[in-house]
């Protein structure tokens, strides 16, 4: 009986071993698995190998003390039946026409007792990084020269528990050392950071995600001052999408610490939550509420933010559209010398309909906005409502009109306003006359306004525009064009409680362009004009003269030369009735830009060798308010070196700058290894 009982408890532990080993079977929302091939008591850890999976044994023997056969890779286990002599189970035989199974060696019996049927195994980690060295000098003329040595090192791992849909997990490390000196004191930086995350069912509805990110940073000067910052992220997310796709949700939380030296610790609380779903295809729902809290500890001083925004829209088919909007948000601070409380909530809901085969469109709206800003004792509020509703009919392909109206409600500071509006107008485009090679277009325009309820601007005003345009191209041929443009507008508002005012605007360019395709090389050039004036009432005039200029040169199969330059020059001249003195005297101002590009690859025939140089110029004068005329300068020059060779990238950079008068330069070397 003993001698049963012992057979019995072996073949108890084979079956464990065996049911263990079996690969657990995929969700219907995770991908399907790498087939494994070969018995998996002697498969090579693989992709599809689980973080930490038990398997058995290759020596495990059968209860009857024989070596029992490898379980295949798709997880059957052979059955097990009693035999006649010791009515202990052992395998099942074979069917006549069955592939015979592969023999396994036999194992000893004393290495089958030491053995463990079962043994953890670790799936594959994915390392990745890199290291490098970066120099930079940097001198600003006046100034002493700054260095600054720095070595970075940067370490990130991935791997996956029991299944890469089950979890996966990813960790990375970072080390920045830097060594800096600036000719009259030196020090060094030191900036660390850690960060792990976890990512539970990645590849389902509901996937979970949790993060933990840590850094550390200081700054060590020989003249004795050290500045310490510390920063500590952690977080969680939840997300959620159902089977057919309508409904999704998302909540997360994150808090953020800072602590220095100077300011002390500051805690940052966030929390987010989402949620949007669709109903019946016609209707769709969204919710967003975000909450902040942040403070700082040592001053007890604090800041919240709460808001909570819904919106529904409705949009049964291509003619019709309603969406609602509800925004509501809450700020609150409270600091060492002050106190606020500050509460906006909006409301607006906008309508379209433009139904089939009709000429017109109907469009309407409703906005309510309330203020609420406290601030101590002192406590002020703003109260708007705000309806519309307009129509715009198109009679022809040349003529078009609109009409609305307007309706609004204020009350802000104790004072009570409501007003109305209504609008008429149309608009006439003609058709294009051709007088040879040339193009003439027309357009006219008239707009009435009523309004009431306002005490300044109560009565009818009228709003008039007429313009025209003439323009003419010419062929050059090999890809050439010479395009010519002339406009004039002119428009006219009058009315009640409106002095009677009229500006005209004219302008005109010329343009000529070049395109090149046996040579991949193209030119563009334009010169404007634009003058634009008021004829009574308020005076004012301005001019404006823009000269544009494009190049694009292709001079070989590896190199490549483009650049652009602007002038502009602006006049402005203002004279208001009853001021002696005009706002501006008419004194031009310029301003010329310029960039010019150049890229070289393979430079001297080494392949991934690359030579790049840019110069900007950026000239502006500028007329100040009192005092004589300045002018800014902005000059750049950056000439840069890169140099890839497989894992390794290497830079070179030289710039040379000019900002004010004062000239800067910088100096840069970076080394790249990743892995």
């Amino acid at each position: 009986m003993n001698g049963i009982a012992i057979h019995q408890r072996h073949r108890n532990r084979a079956i464990l071993a065996a049911l263990l080993s079996v690969r657990s079977a995929l969700p219907a929302w995770a991908a399907e698995p790498v087939a494994v091939t070969g018995p998996i008591a002697t498969a090579q850890i693989s992709e599809q190998t689980p973080f930490l999976r038990l398997l058995p044994s290759s020596d495990a023997q059968s209860p009857t003390g024989e070596i029992s056969e490898p379980v295949a890779a798709t997880g059957a286990v052979p059955a097990l039946v009693p035999t006649a002599e010791s009515g202990v189970s052992s395998p099942a035989p074979r069917p006549p026409n069955a592939t015979p199974a592969t023999p396994a060696t036999p194992a000893t019996p004393a290495a089958s007792v030491a053995t463990p049927l079962a043994q953890w195994r670790l799936a594959p980690i994915r390392i990745w990084g890199d290291i490098g060295y970066d120099f930079r000098r940097t001198s600003v003329e006046g100034q002493s020269a700054f260095t600054r040595h720095s070595a970075v090192a940067n370490v990130n791992a991935s791997t996956y528990i029991y299944e890469p849909w089950v979890a996966v997990v990813s960790a990375g490390l970072g080390v920045t050392l830097s060594r800096l000196n600036d000719g009259g004191a030196s020090g060094g930086d030191k900036f660390v950071t850690g960060s792990a995350r976890v990512n539970i069912f990645p590849m389902s509805r509901f996937p979970f995600e949790a993060r933990y990110l840590r850094s550390d940073s200081g700054t060590d000067v020989d003249l004795g001052a050290d500045q310490r910052y510390r920063l500590t992220r952690y977080g969680v997310t939840q997300r959620y999408r159902s089977e057919e796709g309508t409904q999704q949700y998302l909540a997360s939380f994150d808090r953020f610490t800072q602590d220095s030296g100077e300011v002390g610790k500051d805690i940052q609380n966030a929390l987010q939550f989402d949620a949007s779903t669709r109903v019946k295809r016609d209707h769709e729902l969204q919710l967003m509420a975000t909450w902040n809290h942040n403070q700082r500890v040592n001053t007890a001083e604090r800041n919240d933010y709460e808001t909570i925004l819904a919106r529904h829209a409705f949009r049964p088919d291509s003619t019709l559209s309603l969406e609602n909007s509800v925004n509501f948000t809450h700020t609150a601070s409270r600091y060492a010398a002050a106190e606020s409380d500050l509460r906006i909530f909006q409301l607006s809901s906008i309508a379209f309909w433009r139904p089939e085969s009709k000429p017109f469109t109907v469009n309407g709206s409703i906005r309510m906005f309330s203020l609420d800003n406290g601030t101590g004792s002192d406590s002020s509020g703003t109260r708007v409502v705000n309806a519309s509703a307009g129509i715009n009919y198109v009679f022809n392909r040349n003529l078009r009109a609109l009409g609305g109206i307007s309706l609004s409600d204020t009350n802000s500071g104790g004072e009570h306003n409501r007003t109305a509006a209504g609008t008429l107008g149309a608009t006439y485009q003609g058709d294009t006359i051709e007088f040879g090679k040339y193009r003439y277009d027309w357009f006219a325009g008239a707009t009435g306004i009523a309004t009431g309820g306002a005490s300044e601007r109560n009565g009818f005003s009228t709003n008039g525009v007429v313009g025209n345009s003439l323009s003419r191209g010419f062929d050059l041929g090999n890809g050439a064009a010479l395009t010519f443009n002339l406009s004039q507008n002119l428009s006219v508002l009058t009315g009640a409680q409106v002095e009677g005012s009229k500006q005209l605007f004219h302008s005109g360019s010329v343009t000529w362009n070049k395109n090149e395709p046996e040579s991949n090389a193209s030119s563009f050039v334009r010169l404007s004009l634009t003058d634009s004036r008021y004829l009574d009432g308020y005076r004012e005039t301005l001019q404006l003269v823009n000269l544009q200029f494009t190049r694009t040169l292709d001079l070989g199969r590896d190199r490549a030369l483009s650049g652009n330059m602007t002038v502009q020059t602006t006049r402005r001249v203002s004279r208001q009735p009853g001021i002696e003195h005009s706002v501006n005297n008419g004194s031009p101002e310029t301003t010329v830009s310029a960039d010019l590009n150049y890229r070289h690859q393979n430079l001297f025939g080494v392949p991934r060798l690359v030579f790049f140089s840019q110069l900007q110029i950026n000239r502006q004068e500028l007329i100040q308010s009192l005092g004589a005329p300045s002018e800014r300068q902005l000059f750049s020059w950056e000439n840069r070196l890169d140099y890839n060779i497989g894992q390794l990238e290497m830079r070179l950079l030289l710039r040379l700058s000019e900002l004010d008068g004062t000239q800067y330069r910088l100096v840069m070397l970076r080394a790249t290894r990743r892995f």
